[in-house]
């Protein structure tokens, strides 16, 4: 039962810290917004591997390696590790760790598709 919560939990920071970088966005803060859809990417993961195997990821490169294993068993999963990981390198490594978050329309995107990755992963969760 505490982990249905937890999963619960974990989806709700995620949408909460995506609707956070939709805000930041509109405010022109493009490394904020990048930031935090990148932490609601992160959040929505970890519940799903939550859900999946009773286990939540230590830091987002076992929540990585946890995605991939789980999608090299499971066909619905292998299009999200990959969504991942291309998220992962848009969102965290070029907008918030070298600061290359232009042109914001590239950045709006990402955001949807953020989104439609965190209702995914909601969906293969089970929730």
């Amino acid at each position: 039962m505490l982990e249905t919560k937890r999963v619960s939990h974990l989806f709700t920071a995620a949408r909460s810290l995506h609707d956070a970088a939709l805000d930041q966005l509109e405010q022109g803060q493009l490394q904020k917004a990048g930031g935090k859809a990148w932490d609601a990417t992160l959040q929505a993961t970890n519940a799903l591997i939550l859900a999946r195997t009773g286990q939540e990821p230590q830091d987002d490169r076992q929540a990585f390696h946890c995605i991939l294993e789980l999608g090299a068993t499971d066909p619905a999963l292998n299009d999200l590790g990959h969504r991942y990981g291309s998220l992962g390198g848009s969102l965290f490594e070029d907008c918030v760790c070298n600061g290359i978050c232009e042109p914001e329309e590239v950045l709006r995107a990402d955001l949807a598709a953020a989104l439609d990755y965190i209702q995914e992963a909601e969906r293969l969760a089970g929730v």
